[in-house]
């Protein structure tokens, strides 16, 4: 039932990858929201955690996992994720779960964050009256919509009103996924942000929740949904 890790993986490490080019958005603080993606793109999570269920269409878990990769940086200059540890349903399958994902590149992936400067020209957004208070910040909502190879996608982003620093992004995709044995008939993505002390700023976790069809044998299709959820640790600073 395993969506493929390269592009849920891909849609964090786009999250801190950018081109750092001199350009401006419409918005002033969407555009400081993109200047900070832009400030960051140097930091990358050193430790994944992923819990993943899959449920049945009638809402029974069918499986879980637990698993823990790494990323590093190979010799040349591309990100690769390691298995650390992993277990399903409460047994290590460590071995299996190795010979499944070998070496994967996790820079295939560019389009899912709305604060890349590369595709503000595939993102509209506009500013809404909503706010939330978080102890002393203030934040605004946006809405916003992005065309990607996958489809368009739509949601909103919390912005601090005073640095236009991204709190939480929620975005859902409005076309199903066909792929030769699985279809992917909902997909929605909750990514939270952490501001830190030092000024640095990145993902913190990842939320995805899908609905599936998958063809697990001739003539026998699952339909289910997968709710995984991703924390992201020891960043650690390219060079």
């Amino acid at each position: 039932m395993k969506f493929k890790l390269s592009k849920t993986i891909g849609i964090l490490i786009t999250v801190l990858l950018t081109v750092s080019v001199n350009a401006k958005t419409k918005d002033k603080l969407w555009d400081k929201a993109v200047r900070i993606a832009t400030k960051n793109i140097i930091y990358v999570p050193g430790v994944i955690s992923e819990k993943e269920k899959v449920y049945n269409e009638d809402g029974t878990l069918e499986e879980s996992s637990i698993t823990k990769y790494s990323i590093i940086e190979d010799n040349n200059k591309k990100f690769r994720i390691y298995l650390l540890s992993s277990k399903k349903d409460g047994k290590d399958n460590l071995k299996e779960k190795q010979n499944e994902i070998g070496k994967v590149n996790v820079l295939d992936n560019e389009e899912e964050n709305p604060f890349l400067l590369t595709v503000q020209n595939k993102v509209n957004y506009s500013r809404t009256e909503k706010i939330k208070k978080i102890k002393n910040n203030v934040y605004i909502k946006y809405n916003y919509s992005q065309k990607t190879t996958d489809g368009l996608w739509k949601g909103f982003a919390w912005l601090n009103k005073k640095t236009g620093t991204p709190l939480k992004i929620i975005t859902i995709l409005q076309r199903k996924i066909f792929k030769e044995d699985y279809q992917i008939t909902f997909y929605k993505l909750t990514i939270n942000f952490k501001n830190n002390k030092n000024k640095t700023w990145y993902p913190k976790s990842m939320y995805s929740n899908m609905n599936i069809k998958a063809k697990i044998m001739p003539f026998v299709t699952f339909k289910g949904k997968i709710k995984t959820t991703y924390k992201y640790d020891k960043f650690w600073k390219i060079k």
